[in-house]
Formats: C-alpha cells, structure tokens, sequence
C-alpha cells in the first residue's frame, strides 16, 4: 500500500509540480500502468486470504453483465472457406 501511494504521489509530482508541462505522455502511461498492477497485486493479494469473498465479487461481476433481451432475434451464420485444402498443400 506505500508503494501505490508513493506511486500515486510521484504522479502528481509529475502531473502539477512545476515541470509539469514537459511531462512525457508515455511516462504518464507507465506511471499509470504501475498503478494499477500495484492495485491488481493486492487484490489478487486480498483474494488469496479471502476465498470466499473473492467468489462473490466475481459472481457480482458476473451477475451485473446482463443478459440480451429475448424480443432480439438470433441468426446463426456459417461461413465456410472457399478452398478447403490447407495452403502447405497447394
């Protein structure tokens, strides 16, 4: 957790600190990115521990997809290849 908020922290150094105008958009991005697999790591951290709430938020995130409407029409489509003969045979 002080690595995110160190990250967090040195993000904003960058973004409003007085060199902010010269801020690389890719270093932005890495920063960005860094982020969110310290957040990815302790939840995948938080999940190992909990099993059994790990189970009901996927089953949450599962559950507020949805399903399509039964008024929408299914359409199978079969698209077959012109030439069924793989290319190493040609």
């Amino acid at each position: 957790m002080d690595r995110l908020q160190n990250l967090l922290r040195q993000l904003q150094r960058a973004q409003f600190g007085r060199r902010s105008e010269k801020l690389d958009p890719e270093q932005l991005q890495l920063a960005i990115e860094d982020i969110e697999q310290a957040i990815a790591s302790d939840e995948a951290a938080q999940d190992r521990k909990d099993t059994v709430g790990a189970r009901q938020r996927a089953e949450r995130r599962r559950a507020s997809r949805g399903a399509l409407r039964a008024r929408l029409p299914h359409i199978d489509v079969a698209i077959a290849p012109d030439d069924l003969a793989p290319k190493f045979y040609r």
